[in-house]
């Protein structure tokens, strides 16, 4: 009697678990598949000098159509924009905004004027992505010429390496394989801020469970930042390097929406506040400074 209740109980563990299992795995999307992406970005910064802060703040709103396509035997991801809108506010009072209605509007900030000419290219060009059958991108293209005249300190905006690490970075979020309610994994992730300047991340997901949104089947997942390192070189809009950072994570939090439907992420909701000292070099000089880092991040798919 004791064997038959031991292993009815065992059973009953293992169909309670297998219940609340899913497999998160990225699949490679169909061809003819349309969609639109809606992506809503806030970074806010404290760098403070000599015990004077510089504070600066950007907002950015971007809706991106995607189309996929078969071309040679493999998929391909073309992506272009549909709204574009940026504002930046600079140390000393400056500000400028950006917005694809009406993207030949005059640059009030001369200094700014190549970042502008970078966005309405952006605006008005297609970026093709190969894929490989599993859904990594393998290739990155842009239309022949399109970023001939973007200054090298911009390059890395729109560099193809950049892109398809970008791209895979967000194809290997997910595990790949069923997880339990509770089951976590690392990844090492980065961020390419611009200007010579890259943070990398190590990230906590963790499954929380299954969940119903709109009447549909979605998956939860959390994710925390764990810790963070900057890496930065000089160029001509950033004149500065880094010496050494000792920078600690204060606050993070972030949700992600994954779609069993598509494979892929529906949503994602993320934010992480970043502060430490950091030891700046400016022509041989030693800047000791104090930064805190705030970015949030909000994505859709529609």
């Amino acid at each position: 009697m004791r064997k038959v209740v031991l292993a009815f109980a065992i059973g009953l563990a293992w169909v309670s678990q297998s219940f609340g299992q899913a497999e998160l795995a990225f699949k490679a999307p169909q061809p003819g598949t349309e969609s639109r992406t809606q992506v809503e970005t806030e970074i806010k910064q404290t760098l403070t000098l000599a015990g004077m802060p510089i504070e600066t703040h950007v907002t950015q709103f971007i809706v991106q159509k995607e189309s996929i396509r078969e071309a040679g035997g493999a998929l391909e991801s073309v992506r272009s924009f549909d709204t574009m809108s940026m504002n930046l506010s600079l140390p000393g009072g400056l500000n400028y905004s950006f917005d694809s209605g009406n993207p030949d509007a005059p640059v009030a900030v001369p200094m700014l004027q190549s970042l502008s000419d970078l966005l309405k290219q952006l605006v008005k060009s297609e970026m093709t992505t190969v894929l490989t059958p599993d859904g990594h991108a393998k290739e990155v293209h842009w239309p022949d010429g399109a970023f001939a005249n973007i200054p090298d300190a911009f390059k890395s905006e729109i560099d193809p390496e950049m892109q398809k690490k970008a791209w895979n970075q967000i194809v290997d979020q997910l595990p790949g394989k069923l997880v339990n309610p509770g089951d976590s994994w690392t990844r090492m992730e980065e961020i390419n801020l611009g200007a010579g300047q890259m943070m990398y991340f190590e990230q906590k997901y963790t499954y929380q469970g299954p969940a119903t949104e709109n009447g549909k089947p979605m998956h939860k997942i959390s994710v925390e930042t764990e810790s963070v390192r900057l890496t930065m070189e000089p160029n001509a809009t950033q004149p500065l390097s880094l010496k050494k950072s000792d920078l600690k994570i204060k606050e993070s939090k972030g949700t992600l929406t994954y779609d069993p439907a598509i494979g892929a992420l529906r949503a994602t909701d993320t934010m992480v506040q970043i502060v430490g000292a950091l030891t700046l070099e400016l022509n041989g000089m030693e800047l000791p400074s104090e930064l805190d880092l705030t970015m949030a991040f909000k994505t859709t798919l529609q």
